[in-house]
């Protein structure tokens, strides 16, 4: 990052006020937002296909012996199981986008994409349903920060319009990631007896090990918010990043980030709309 990022403002914030909407051309504007789409874009979209295939992926390993091993076909347990990532999934989606803001994307983001690929990995190697059941509980824990914080901090690169394009592009690789992820398992389960694991045991370890690689190499591809001044490996510039921010505000005003007030954060939850 160029010195004159931690110059003439506060530490941890850009000078937003350093630059404006018009300060560059409209060449040299497409190409800082390319450059923003090919780092923020790209690394996040790559971790958010990860996510969606380590979420789906119980269904074909009980198809591929998961239910017989972990005697899953006993009752409601299969269910059971699966509605349990679900519990914590939705119950530490709305703190997430809180800790991600104090920590940041990067340590953040990455650090629960290592952890739920680690927890992938124990579901691999499990010997009963109950603490199958256990590992989902804290998969959806870890899993819980990623989506609503990667929305966070694209909404905080671009405008109103520009956000579109990149939702939709998410969306579908959410439906890619599903579909692929059903041929990647049947690939895997051929793996059955190497190491003396069974096919449905490598999804979970296999996949588990992807993320954790594709985890640490987020830590240092992943970008930080537009207005923090935290260091990013080859990105652009403090005044890039104050145009940045100029062109959010710009288009709606909410560029400055306000005190947490715990009171007016839970207020959310009393407009029925929402519900």
């Amino acid at each position: 990052m160029d010195s004159d990022s931690s110059s003439g403002h506060e530490k941890g914030r850009v000078d937003v006020e350093a630059s404006s909407v018009d300060e560059f051309s409209p060449q040299e504007a497409k190409s800082i937002i390319s450059r923003v789409d090919r780092r923020l874009v790209t690394v996040t979209g790559i971790m958010y296909c990860i996510s969606v295939m380590d979420r789906t992926n119980l269904g074909a390993a009980y198809v591929a012996g998961l239910g017989k091993d972990l005697q899953l076909t006993v009752g409601n347990r299969y269910s059971l199981v699966t509605l349990l990532f679900f519990v914590t999934y939705i119950l530490f989606q709305p703190p997430a986008t809180v800790l991600c803001r104090k920590l940041g994307p990067r340590p953040f983001l990455a650090f629960i994409t290592v952890a739920w690929g680690i927890v992938l990995i124990g579901l691999g190697l499990v010997h009963n349903w109950g603490g199958l059941a256990a590992l989902r509980l804290v998969l959806g824990l870890f899993e819980a920060g990623f989506f609503p914080s990667v929305i966070y901090l694209l909404s905080t690169w671009y405008t109103r319009f520009e956000m579109g394009k990149r939702y939709a592009f998410f969306y579908v690789i959410g439906c890619l990631a599903s579909a692929f992820s059903g041929i990647i398992a049947f690939g895997l389960i051929h793996l059955d007896g190497a190491g003396n694991l069974a096919g449905w045991r490598w999804i979970f370890v296999f996949e588990g090990l992807l993320t954790v690689v594709i985890g640490a190499g987020g830590y240092w591809l992943l970008v930080d918010f537009p207005d923090s001044d935290r260091k990013v490996w080859s990105f652009l510039n403090a005044k890039e990043r104050a145009w940045i921010v100029q062109r959010v505000k710009a288009d709606r005003g909410d560029s400055e980030v306000t005190e947490f007030n715990l009171r007016k954060f839970l207020s959310g939850a009393t407009d029925w709309r929402i519900w």
